[in-house]
């Protein structure tokens, strides 16, 4: 920790605040702000989470995938804390709206070769491939997905517009995704944004956790009281 920092804001990262940071934070009184997705299933009073939680992503997904793209599902997941929560979620919902979990298979972060997954999807022949695929797994299963000849849509509540900037465009053409934001809403107000954003940071992409990471600025500033105008140790 950063002698006299107040605040910290976390970068994407598989591995959440646990009870070393948290204690930590405690004991140094210091604020953290989470902006990427998380599990949920935990509070704690010096950490602000503004990315979303699988509930929130998959409450309406899930049962909109059963309607319009099929039945039965494959799970494929980076191997770590929010797939595994993810994916109790995508169970749950799936018993409710009658639609079955036929394979899921947990990966190392960063792996590469997704062979056993691909002769398991081939065997079982899914309506739906659900991947929670992060880093750099993503589009080395995709790649491999779609060279394979499968046809099955791939649906995620974590491929976002900065994985699909690094993959060529025909890994992705079957891909149905849901964020709390997407970059393309066509309104009056995003529109501005993305001008605004883009003039200022200089990106192309911008993805559902950088949005958040730029809201969340908004949400410390206005926290602070109004007669502090450069607060220190940020």
């Amino acid at each position: 920790m950063t002698q006299g920092c107040k605040c910290y804001f976390q970068a994407p990262n598989p591995v959440l605040p646990g009870p070393p940071i948290s204690d930590k934070l405690e004991e140094e009184d210091i604020l953290l702000i989470y902006p990427t997705l998380y599990e949920g299933n935990e509070a704690n009073r010096w950490v602000f989470y503004t990315g979303a939680t699988p509930n929130q992503q998959l409450q309406f997904f899930i049962p909109w995938i059963i309607t319009n793209l099929g039945r039965t599902f494959y799970l494929i997941s980076s191997d770590y804390v929010f797939p595994r929560e993810t994916n109790k979620h995508i169970k749950k919902l799936s018993k409710e709206y009658y639609a079955e979990i036929l394979g899921e298979s947990y990966y190392p972060l960063g792996s590469q070769d997704f062979e056993p997954a691909l002769l398991e999807i081939s065997r079982l022949k899914p309506d739906i491939i659900f991947s929670t695929l992060v880093g750099d797994s993503v589009a080395a299963f995709y790649k491999q997905f779609y060279r394979s000849g499968f046809k099955q849509p791939i649906c995620s509540p974590i491929t976002a517009e900065t994985e699909i900037h690094a993959m060529r465009s025909d890994y992705h053409l079957n891909l149905y995704s849901s964020f709390p934001y997407f970059s393309s809403i066509q309104t009056k107000e995003n529109r501005a944004f993305v001008r605004h954003f883009q003039a200022e940071y200089h990106s192309n992409v911008i993805s559902s956790v950088m949005e958040n990471a730029y809201n969340s600025i908004y949400l410390l500033f206005n926290g602070f009281p109004k007669e502090v105008s450069h607060p220190q140790g940020m």
